[in-house]
């Protein structure tokens, strides 16, 4: 009997380890993706911007140049929304988060620094790049997408605690 409980909890840790390497092989890819981006040369992002830009301006009309401006902010944004709750769950994984309301602050705050340090390579990054520059602007749009997607995995954790901690009733 204590040979399969045993291999019970060993099966556990593997599940916990496979997960955990999951959650930072996908948060470094989504820097990747990140970097890959930043690196494209300006009429190349410009004319993959531009397919969204177009569209918007079929179905809405309106100025071209402050549609192109609001898309991709928009995809600073939402980019780095997803990369701050890919953050949240391995900096979850990497430090692990106390039940106590100062371990979460601090780590969440962790997968925020570390989104926010990113952003700001990202932008530095940009000045090398042919016909592109490092805006603070865009570093403050990458830093509020960070945190929401910091917010957005607080909001996930405690909505799965919850429901962990919920008996089901059927």
């Amino acid at each position: 009997m204590l040979t399969v409980e045993k291999n019970k909890e060993s099966d556990a840790n593997d599940r916990g380890r496979g997960a955990k390497r999951l959650h930072l092989a996908i948060t470094a890819v989504i820097m990747v993706l990140i970097f890959v981006h930043s690196a494209m040369p300006a009429d190349l992002s410009s004319a993959e911007s531009g397919i969204l830009v177009g569209l918007f301006l079929r179905l809405l009309g309106g100025d071209a140049e402050r549609i192109s401006f609001i898309v991709r902010k928009c995809a600073h944004f939402t980019e780095y929304t997803v990369l701050g709750f890919s953050l949240g769950f391995t900096v979850e994984d990497l430090i692990g988060v106390s039940e106590s309301g100062t371990g979460k602050v601090k780590s969440l705050s962790l997968a925020w620094v570390i989104g926010t340090l990113y952003a700001c390579t990202d932008e530095f990054h940009q000045i090398y790049v042919p016909g592109r520059s490092g805006e603070l602007r865009d570093v403050g749009i990458d830093c509020c997408g960070v945190l929401t997607g910091v917010l957005l995995y607080t909001a996930y954790r405690h909505l799965k605690h919850r429901q962990q901690a919920t008996p089901e009733s059927r």
